[in-house]
């Protein structure tokens, strides 16, 4: 009763106003404004794990209702997927300064723990003090469930959640990417190690925005840089064969079959050595006989006469 009474005093957008607190057969009643907006619980169940973005987004509104809540000197002492509605465009926490029974892991009697086991910090377990540092535990916890569809602290019971609150750390994270420096933070065990309010609002910011978060432990994947350009090498293509024009080519063709004949003509000219005398001196009617050809000259050596071509010679030019 002093709990929603406190309650009463906040003033917030993101807290659902306690408008009164009454008495009837011994029950305590809470008149709460009414928020048409489904609870996160309900939208899990739904719609699986939300995007980190949205959920960080998510984590400031209830941030900033926890600081409201906080300097007036209230502790809330159970947030968890339930009491988070979510209407258009915002989230807004509900419940403040009461425990209801929601499921098997809510335990309201008198003298037991009051809060949702899978969601309480651990000094709550421990029958400790609430403090702001306990709801900063439980934002994490929601918020854990939120970005991976699951609570921190996946067990059979409740009395494996209690004992593994104490003593395990959170379940690996899948999904939470950029969330996850803010929600190792925020569930740390030892309430003086715990992240505080103003650094999970700087990573909160940084996630709804879609910025990187700092390095944590995580497999890295290694971009190998491109290697570096190296030098460009032109190259030319072959040059084309050297071709001899034909005024070259013709002169020379004929030069050549000339000396092929002059050659020939040697030979068959030539005296083999019949007419020469027993001592291999030529005889006096040695001299050979030779028919020469239109164009030849006729050559005589001293023991062979052979028909040449007139190379050289030019012809008159005709006149006009």
């Amino acid at each position: 009763m002093n709990s929603a009474r406190s309650a009463a005093r906040l003033d917030h957008p993101g807290i659902v106003t306690v408008y009164d607190v009454v008495e009837e057969d011994g029950r305590p009643w809470i008149v709460m404004q009414l928020v048409r907006a489904e609870g996160l619980d309900k939208v899990l169940t739904r719609e699986g794990p939300l995007p980190p973005a949205r959920v960080a987004a998510i984590g400031l509104d209830l941030l900033d209702a926890l600081g409201a809540a906080h300097a007036a000197g209230v502790v809330h002492r159970d947030v968890k997927p339930g009491n988070v509605l979510l209407p258009r465009g915002r989230a807004v926490l509900t419940d403040f300064g009461i425990a209801t029974v929601a499921g098997d892991e809510t335990l309201t009697q008198a003298g037991a723990i009051v809060g949702s086991p899978a969601y309480l910090a651990p000094e709550q377990a421990r029958h400790q003090k609430a403090t702001p540092a306990s709801d900063l535990w439980s934002l994490g916890a929601t918020l854990y469930a939120a970005v991976e569809g699951r609570p921190p602290f996946g067990r059979p019971d409740v009395w494996g959640v209690m004992a593994a609150v104490l003593s395990d750390d959170p379940d690996p994270l899948r999904l939470a990417g950029p969330l996850t420096p803010v929600l190792h933070g925020l569930l740390r065990k030892d309430p003086g190690e715990r992240m505080g309010p103003e650094e999970a609002g700087r990573l909160l910011r940084q996630a709804a925005q879609g910025a990187p978060g700092p390095a944590f432990e995580a497999p890295h994947n290694v971009t190998l840089e491109p290697p570096p350009a190296g030098p460009t090498v032109v190259t030319q293509p072959p040059a084309p064969p050297r071709r001899v024009p034909w005024p070259l080519l013709v002169p020379a063709g004929i030069f050549a079959a000339a000396l092929v004949v002059a050659v020939v003509a040697v030979v068959l000219f030539t005296n083999d050595g019949k007419n020469q005398s027993g001592d291999g001196r030529p005889s006096a009617s040695s001299s050979p006989q030779t028919s020469v050809p239109q164009d030849f000259r006729e050559y005589r050596g001293s023991s062979f006469a052979a028909a040449v071509p007139r190379v050289g010679r030019r012809r008159p030019r005709a006149t006009t």
